[in-house]
């Protein structure tokens, strides 16, 4: 049993952040705490892009964090645990980043999934993911990406 568990930035690496998030709590002792986070879909606009694409080129991501919607995802993840949740927030921006929507075959290339599969699907993949690049852009065509994280504290119940 332990007092405090903590988790930066790996939630999302997990298969069942649900599972995941109920065992932790089980193993916690009663009035203890469980801090974790995740990001924000803003945060890493490859992944949140290629999470979309995954499924239409038959090749999905190890993680997902499409679950992720706002400080309310988390929230329920906890309650969802049997965890009382103490407060939820998001963070402030530890990076920005800022993008040309001309870039978006240049940031597919620094993806992970250019490596997963043959190259009928990586070329499938990267016009998808061009696509969807232009879609995040403004108007100005720039695309904009702000590293920030939903900040989760919750407890077990006494």
């Amino acid at each position: 049993s332990f007092d405090v568990i903590t988790c930066a930035s790996a939630l999302l690496l997990m298969p069942d952040p649900r599972y995941t998030v109920k065992h932790w709590a089980s193993l916690l002792v009663p009035g203890g705490r469980l801090l974790t986070d995740v990001v924000i879909e803003r945060s890493l606009i490859a992944h949140t892009i290629l999470t979309r694409i995954g499924p239409e080129v038959g090749r999905a991501l190890l993680w997902d964090s499409s679950w992720v919607k706002c400080e309310d995802s988390l929230k329920e993840l906890f309650t969802d645990a049997g965890l009382v949740v103490e407060e939820v927030y998001e963070s402030e921006g530890y990076e920005t980043r800022e993008y040309r929507v001309e870039d978006g075959a240049e940031v597919f290339e620094q993806s992970m999934f250019r490596k997963l599969g043959d190259l009928e699907i990586k070329e499938k993949a990267k016009e998808l993911f061009v696509e969807r690049f232009r879609e995040m852009a403004d108007e100005d065509g720039v695309v904009r990406e702000e590293v920030r994280f939903y900040i989760g504290i919750a407890r077990r119940d006494l």
